[in-house]
């Protein structure tokens, strides 16, 4: 039905839906770009701590705000900004140790800024759940029955590396023995 052959009220209603669309849609993308500004902030946070590392290291052997921005595709004014603001780096270390501790909102808010972190605990997650609703307890009756359905393959691997990387992070280390 076209805006033409719809009476007043029908008008006003599609409007209404309309608006509320977009203000949905609007609330979305808003919150989108929001999540990305603290991935993005996260992310030079750690750039800054790498800096401060190559400042430690011996002339002829360091990269610099020069060679960083060749690897980084930063801006130098970004790059030192970066190295110079210790404040974000250690609001991550604080959140990681906070998770460390079983902190639920640290955990949730360090996962929203170190998405592949998040991305390994959930997978982790989704292979425990699958192989726990998988598993049979009346199946293979015998005194070689392992009690429980056991840990699923991979779920170790991934929980010792998002552990590590915790640890790695609320110990202010900044150079992962894997890229994140």
């Amino acid at each position: 039905m076209t805006q033409d052959n719809m009476t007043p009220a029908q008008q006003d209603h599609a409007a209404v839906r309309l608006r509320e669309r977009i203000k949905y849609a609007l609330q979305a993308a808003g919150d989108r770009a929001n999540d990305a500004y603290a991935v993005r902030a996260a992310a030079i946070a750690e750039i800054g701590a790498l800096l401060r590392l190559d400042d430690e290291q011996p002339d002829g052997v360091r990269i610099g705000i020069t060679g960083a921005q060749a690897y980084a595709g930063l801006s130098r004014p970004t790059l030192t900004a970066a190295r110079d603001d210790l404040t974000a780096w250690n609001d991550l270390a604080q959140l990681a140790s906070r998770a460390l501790d079983d902190d639920e909102d640290a955990r949730a808010k360090l996962e929203a800024r170190l998405p592949a972190l998040g991305g390994w605990r959930a997978a982790a997650e989704c292979l425990l759940h699958d192989h726990d609703h998988d598993y049979d307890p009346f199946a293979d009756f015998g005194p070689d029955r392992a009690e429980g359905p056991g840990t699923p393959e991979g779920y170790t691997v991934l929980m010792d590396r998002y552990r590590k990387t915790l640890r790695r992070l609320a110990a202010g280390e900044a150079l992962p023995d894997e890229p994140l």
